[in-house]
């Protein structure tokens, strides 16, 4: 059993490539957290446009999102700080 925050329902993971490392471990965490926390991976690769993954981000009110590759946050970050509760403690 994980202690989490009580407000956290479920989290997202941001990786940048299908198949590689960051990807292999956001799964292992993933599968760790499997009955405390429902997470979501997005795939940096999946969007042409980075507005499309923010709205998605959005869209799925995570209380937790983590960028696995800090050269996918710079692209995101400016519109990822106006959703309510994204940077909220």
């Amino acid at each position: 059993m994980v202690s989490l925050h009580p407000h956290i329902k479920k989290a997202a993971f941001v990786v940048d490539i299908r198949g590689w490392a960051f990807d292999t471990i956001a799964r292992s965490v993933q599968q760790r957290l499997a009955g405390d926390l429902p997470v979501t991976i997005f795939y940096w690769d999946d969007y042409a446009d980075p507005s499309k993954l923010v709205k998605d981000l959005a869209q799925g009110q995570f209380g937790v999102v983590h960028f696995f590759s800090a050269s996918i946050w710079p692209c995101c970050s400016a519109q990822l700080m106006w959703i309510p509760g994204i940077f909220s403690s």
